[in-house]
C-alpha cells in the first residue's frame, strides 16, 4: 500500500516536470443527493425547501460546471445554457450558490488556498487546501480514459468549513498532474474526476486541453475571511436579515 501510494506522488511528480505548462478544462455534470428537512422548522421553511430542492434536481442537470486549471490555480465555474432561459434568476442563482457555496470557487495551487467566491454578501470566505487529510486507496477504475484511485477523506472534528462541502470521497487520475477539481480541497496528487460530498455528486463527462487562462483572482479587491469569522459575521447577518418565518 505505501509502495502503490509512493507510485503515485513519482509519476505526479515526474509527469508536472516532463512535461509543458498546459491548462485542461473539465465538464462536470451534478446532482443533487436527496436532503432532509429540519423536522423542527417552520412550516413555510419546510415548504420553501421543499420548492427549491424539486427546481434545484430540474435545472442541475441542463447547467455546464467546468474546472479550468493552469498548475498554478484553478477555478471551478458555470455556464448557463440558453435552455434555461424560462428559469427565473433566483432558481439558478439558488442551485448554483449549492455547488460553489457562492459564484464560484477558485484555488490557489502555490499558496495552499481556496476561495468561495461570493454572489451577494461580499465577504470571499477563505479555507486551506490541506485542511482535509486524504486516504488514497489501491481501488481504481476507468474514468474517461484516465486510470483513476479513489480517494477518502479522513473524518476529524477539526475541519473549518460547512460539512455539506467537506468531500467523502473522489476518484483522481494521477496521469493528469493537475491538482484541481470540483472542490475547494483539490490537494490530491492527480485531477480530481469524480468526487461526492453530503450534498452533491460531481462527475467528469469530459476534458481537453484548452487556451483559456483561469482568471487569476485579485485579493486586493477582496475582503476575505477565515471560515470562522465568515461565520460569526454571516450569524449576525441572518440575525438581522432573515425572515423571521424562515426561523
Amino acid at each position: 500500500m505505501k509502495l502503490q501510494y509512493l507510485l503515485i506522488i513519482v509519476i505526479f511528480y515526474f509527469n508536472s516536470v516532463a512535461s509543458q505548462e498546459k491548462n485542461i478544462t473539465v465538464k462536470f455534470n451534478v446532482s443533487l443527493k436527496e436532503q432532509d428537512i429540519n423536522p423542527k422548522a417552520s412550516d413555510d421553511y419546510k415548504y420553501f425547501q421543499k420548492v427549491m430542492q424539486k427546481e434545484v434536481k430540474e435545472i442541475l442537470p441542463h447547467l455546464n460546471f467546468f474546472v479550468l486549471s493552469n498548475r498554478q490555480s484553478f477555478q471551478f465555474t458555470f455556464e448557463r445554457p440558453m435552455s434555461l432561459d424560462n428559469k427565473p434568476d433566483a432558481f439558478i442563482n439558488y442551485a448554483t450558490t449549492l455547488v460553489f457555496n457562492g459564484k464560484s470557487i477558485y484555488g490557489n495551487v502555490l499558496e495552499k488556498k481556496s476561495y468561495y467566491i461570493p454572489r451577494i454578501l461580499e465577504k470571499t470566505r477563505m479555507v486551506d487546501q490541506n485542511a482535509l487529510n486524504w486516504k488514497i486507496t489501491d481501488e481504481k477504475k476507468d474514468i474517461l480514459g484516465q486510470e483513476c484511485f479513489k480517494a477518502y477523506v479522513i473524518p476529524s472534528e477539526s475541519y473549518e468549513d460547512y460539512d455539506k462541502y467537506i468531500p467523502i470521497y473522489a476518484w483522481f487520475a494521477p496521469n493528469l498532474n493537475y491538482q484541481a477539481g470540483p472542490t475547494a480541497y483539490a490537494n490530491l496528487p492527480g485531477l480530481i474526476l469524480e468526487l461526492e460530498t453530503n450534498l452533491l455528486k460531481y462527475t467528469a463527462v469530459d476534458l481537453s486541453l484548452t487556451k483559456k487562462k483561469v482568471e487569476v483572482i485579485n485579493k486586493e479587491n477582496l475582503d476575505i475571511l477565515s471560515h470562522k469569522m465568515f461565520v460569526q459575521f454571516y450569524d449576525e447577518w441572518n440575525k438581522n436579515n432573515r425572515p423571521s418565518k424562515f426561523n
